[in-house]
């Protein structure tokens, strides 16, 4: 279901962040084409602070097909 994978996605993105270091570089990625289980995911981690968006890349599939990719490039803030 959308809103358990949103927020067990939420969760994970939330813990390995604790591992990037000040400057380093997070990628969350999904290959989906939900709003929720992108932008939905990214935005409220970015509210909470210590990290900046600096690049989103997303795909759409050819009419038909249901994959989508979205990344999203995060820098930990600090030196």
């Amino acid at each position: 279901d959308l809103p358990g994978a949103s927020e067990l996605q939420a969760r994970l993105l939330r813990n390995v962040s604790t591992l990037v270091k000040p400057g380093g570089v997070l990628v969350y990625a999904v290959c989906s084409p939900e709003p929720e289980e992108g932008e939905g995911v990214v935005r409220p981690f970015l509210e909470e602070g210590g990290f900046r968006l600096e690049a989103v890349f997303a795909s759409a599939p050819p009419t038909g097909e249901e994959d989508a990719h979205q990344a999203f490039v995060l820098r930990r803030e600090g030196p």
